[in-house]
């Protein structure tokens, strides 16, 4: 009895230490890629500056993806600006290593699981590609939370598992329509395994589907109403690089291309292996349903998305791959059984830590110095929040009316509608589809700026159909604004034209 009790004391003290291991780490990881975007970016990622822009209409659906992303992105940014938009991509990707690291520990040691999930560090989107808040990063947590209820549905058949399963997948859904993806390898699991087989006869999965598609009628109501028109902006950009060549080649080309981009993303995971090389000693064996599990989890999106492409020869963004490999770290650790012994740890830590504090360095340092070094700047340098002051202050100054619409190119306008006090609605390219939000006769009322892109070397001028439609327009001006860059660049400034449409009360 005594000797029970010391080992249920022995594995509460090692629990606690694996646990406050992982904390540090979380905690580690969070302040460097929080604190490191905040201090060396003077503007938001433009999908961030998206989300909020959408977000703070509160719609239902918009013209590329479902709400949830946009709605947390403009929630957060109104409680705290552009840190908390960096710290909630964090605390995203901090959820995506507890729900890894709680699977892993259903069928190994919480140790073995620690470090499958300490792994995705060297996976490019853990990293370099995490600051931005947008769906791809929330798609993180909802997929590595999906598998991790679906096991435990498949391994403890209870129905609360199905239940929250299903309400997660609801919110993977409402995050990103390219979560569908996750259903194939489930559908595989279910037909392969004989604990998916025994489910078919259960209510769990059923119960699973029935939550799912009611948390996300919402938005299926709203795309049902507008013509599905997130699905015709994606066929739109994939026709457009389908153009580049040949149909004939498409359907290996495109295909081997992610293939390669997806090796580039997770290769530095690999390597972090390498001090863990070498199998442990002793012969236990997973499960066939663990193995068949995390192998088809892992690897089932990547494969369907490439039989997809090779099928269609269609064309796949590099970072539609964000979400695939949450479980690669698990299934290196559950296939290879390093030994794990105190020296590869040590080795493993001090290789973690240095690639952590390298990849958060080297990215600042480019952020930061990259314009004066490169000549070239990006999102970080976009004098986004001074081009909204600027026309915010100049129109109520004009008008003695805050600005409620703003019109014309979407880059300009979603930083705009962002960092505008007044959080003008964005009228996105004139075009109804892509702005169902938009009432035409109240901003038709209330008046607007209209602003687009221009070269300080060409006249200023505006398309007729759009003078057409707003006869009432003031005469285009063009304002320059400097890029923001952290030392003195040689960068020609960005030039803006803009025309007032003046409210109906001050004809």
């Amino acid at each position: 009895m005594v000797l029970n009790w010391f080992d249920r004391l022995t594995k509460r003290q090692a629990d606690y230490k694996t646990s406050h291991i992982f904390f540090l780490w979380s905690m580690f990881h969070l302040t460097l890629w929080t604190v490191m975007p905040w201090l060396t970016r003077a503007n938001l990622p433009f999908d961030s500056a998206e989300g909020v822009a959408w977000g703070q209409l509160w719609q239902w659906g918009y013209d590329k993806h479902p709400p949830l992303a946009p709605w947390l992105t403009a929630f957060a940014y109104n409680l705290g600006g552009d840190g908390a938009i960096y710290l909630l991509a964090q605390l995203a990707i901090i959820a995506t290593f507890f729900a890894v690291w709680r699977l892993g520990c259903e069928w190994m040691s919480e140790k073995r699981a620690l470090i499958g999930t300490v792994l995705l560090e060297g996976i490019y989107y853990y990293h370099f590609a995490s600051p931005q808040f947008n769906p791809n990063v929330l798609m993180l947590p909802t997929w590595a939370f999906s598998c991790w209820l679906f096991y435990l549905a498949l391994d403890k058949e209870k129905l609360v598992h199905w239940f929250l399963l299903g309400f997660v997948f609801g919110l993977a859904m409402l995050t990103k329509y390219q979560s569908v993806i996750l259903l194939p390898p489930m559908f595989a699991v279910l037909l392969t395994t004989e604990k998916g087989r025994r489910a078919f006869f259960s209510p769990g999965p059923y119960v699973a589907l029935i939550v799912a598609i009611l948390v996300f009628l919402p938005n299926l109501s709203w795309l049902i109403q507008h013509d599905f028109v997130p699905f015709t902006y994606t066929s739109a950009r994939l026709a457009s690089h389908n153009t580049t060549i040949s149909p004939a080649m498409s359907h290996w080309y495109f295909p081997l291309r992610f293939f390669v981009e997806q090796l580039a993303a997770v290769l530095a995971l690999f390597l972090l292996f390498i001090p863990l090389r070498g199998r442990s000693s002793f012969t236990y064996r997973y499960s066939p349903f663990v193995t068949r599990f995390v192998t088809l989890m892992t690897f089932g999106p990547l494969v369907t998305s490439l039989l997809i492409s090779a099928l269609l020869g269609v064309w796949l963004h590099a970072l539609w791959g964000f979400p695939y490999f949450s479980l690669l770290g698990l299934w290196l650790v559950t296939m290879r059984r390093p030994q794990c012994s105190d020296k590869q740890i040590r080795h493993f830590t001090t290789t973690v830590i240095i690639l952590m504090v390298l990849t958060v360095t080297i990215r600042g340092f480019f952020l930061y110095y990259g314009p004066a070094l490169q000549g070239k700047v990006n999102a970080a340098h976009y004098p986004g929040e001074a081009i909204a002051n600027d026309f915010t202050t100049m129109w109520e100054t004009k008008y003695q009316t805050p600005l409620h619409y703003i019109a014309g190119d979407h880059t300009i306008m979603i930083n705009f509608a962002a960092y505008s006090k007044d959080k003008p609605q964005p009228f996105f390219g004139w075009d109804k589809k892509r702005s169902a939000w938009i009432d035409e006769t109240r901003m038709r009322k209330e008046g607007a700026v209209f602003v687009w892109m221009t070269n300080v070397n060409e006249p200023v001028t505006l398309d007729k159909n759009i003078l057409t439609r707003f006869p009432r327009l003031e005469r285009p001006v063009m304002r320059c604004f400097s890029y923001r860059t952290g030392t003195k660049a040689n960068i020609k400034p960005l030039c803006v034209a803009y025309a007032f449409l003046p409210p109906a009360s001050s004809a």
